[in-house]
């Protein structure tokens, strides 16, 4: 005899909290959110999970967008609010912060959304995006953090080589992964200040 749903939901729900974090940890942040209509105990696990995974691709190819706060929000909007809710839950523990945009991207909006990152001490920074005119700014917080661990940086699909913008100095203590795709003639000033680089991966620089 096939279980009933709410059987199904009663099994998912009982699993301890550190396994169901893990296995939402693997999935885009927009399929965590809809987990919340599972059950009660789901309503706020979204907050809690550590990685974060935000594809533009993925998301526009689901059938209907993702209503928060009642109203159908764009990609760039649902990153927002997902990342205002995590401040304001006061949630400054995630590990890793994904972000595929191919689109071209608004330079602003994607500099708040890697800000906010850093404000929650993320430790691995995965970006790829199509910035507009070849050339990308990086906000300057970047390059003084002390929990980077890890950072991608690379274009989205569809988009041409670009340029970094780099400030002349900058110190990354704890950084001991790197790696650049698609970019020309300013990956060589990361090395600098990256004394403990441990992993470099050069993919078309």
């Amino acid at each position: 005899m096939e279980p009933n749903n709410n059987e199904r939901e009663d099994r998912l729900s009982k699993l301890p909290e550190a396994v169901l974090q893990h296995i939402l940890s693997f999935l885009d942040m927009r399929i965590v959110y809809e987990t919340r209509k599972l059950s009660r105990m789901f309503q706020h696990l979204w907050l809690t999970i550590h990685s974060l995974h935000f594809d533009q691709v993925f998301q526009a190819s689901l059938t209907k967008p993702v209503p928060v706060k009642g109203s159908n929000l764009r990609f760039t909007d649902f990153v927002e609010n997902v990342l205002k809710a995590r401040i304001h839950n006061r949630d400054d523990n995630v590990v890793l912060f994904h972000l595929v945009w191919n689109e071209l991207c608004d330079s602003s909006l994607f500099k708040s959304f890697i800000n906010t990152a850093l404000k929650l001490n993320v430790q691995d920074l995965d970006l790829q995006f199509v910035p507009k005119n070849g050339v990308f700014e990086l906000p300057d917080n970047l390059f003084t953090s002390k929990c980077l661990k890890s950072f991608k940086l690379s274009k989205g699909v569809g988009g041409l080589k670009f340029r970094v913008h780099l400030p002349d100095n900058f110190s990354l203590p704890e950084l001991t992964t790197l790696h650049l795709g698609f970019i020309e003639d300013s990956f060589e000033k990361f090395f600098s200040g990256c004394p403990y680089l441990e992993t470099l991966s050069l993919e078309e620089c």
